[in-house]
């Protein structure tokens, strides 16, 4: 199996000198669904945000299908890698949801007609069709994430990364959630790597687990192996 990422000898320091991950090494094979665990402060988010080519390494090496995560290579390595944020109101910033899900294919340069498919493509896989003219502040929570989903998905990334993708829901958003992100990797086999601090959503989203404690991997395996 074609590997996806690889994170070889990986520190990160944050500019007040805070370290959020100590020399962390991992390897995700394409079309695997990876969690990464551990709680609030464990550098997970960190780790996304690398993957994301949004922020690099202060030493060792991160590369993205083939990519090191420098340099001009950080362009291409943001059109394959979605990321989805906890918290969708920091992805969600357009008047209505169409223009907040085609915002990515425009600033691709695609044409119009090209955007409007992808548009329809993603909001149609969140089940998010027939609000395309609703103010995103108007959306419940779950229907936020949907659509921060869809932003993302209208990109078409090779490798999907989801923060914390349930915080907040209630039960009932949290199993729709679940059962959606399921059958999106059922149907796309997309790449995904969550970062999570609950054990059972792992044990129902992903096959494979780190478990992260300050910024060190002290567990790999399969997640059940781990729960």
């Amino acid at each position: 199996m074609e590997t996806a990422i690889e994170v070889d000898s990986v520190k990160y320091l944050y500019h007040d000198g805070t370290l959020a991950l100590d020399y962390i090494s991992i390897e995700i094979k394409r079309g695997q669904r990876v969690a990464i665990l551990g709680p609030n402060g464990a550098g997970k988010s960190t780790l996304l945000l690398l993957l994301a080519g949004l922020i690099e390494p202060s030493h060792g090496c991160v590369k993205v299908l083939g990519l090191q995560a420098r340099g001009k290579a950080i362009a291409e390595i943001r059109r394959q890698v979605g990321i989805v944020f906890q918290h969708p109101d920091d992805q969600l910033f357009c008047p209505t949801v169409w223009e907040d899900v085609s915002f990515g294919p425009l600033n691709m340069g695609l044409s119009e007609t090209e955007v409007e498919g992808r548009v329809k493509e993603a909001l149609d896989i969140v089940g998010m069709t027939g609000y395309e003219s609703k103010a995103p502040h108007h959306l419940s929570l779950g229907q936020k994430r949907r659509a921060a989903i869809a932003s993302v998905l209208a990109m078409k990334p090779q490798i999907l990364l989801l923060d914390e993708p349930t915080a907040n829901l209630d039960p009932r958003s949290r199993i729709e959630l679940i059962r959606f992100l399921n059958k999106l990797h059922e149907t796309k086999r997309i790449t995904m790597i969550l970062a999570l601090n609950d054990m059972d959503l792992a044990l129902a989203l992903s096959d494979r687990a780190y478990v992260l404690e300050k910024g060190k991997i002290v567990a790999e395996g399969t997640t059940r192996e781990i729960a």
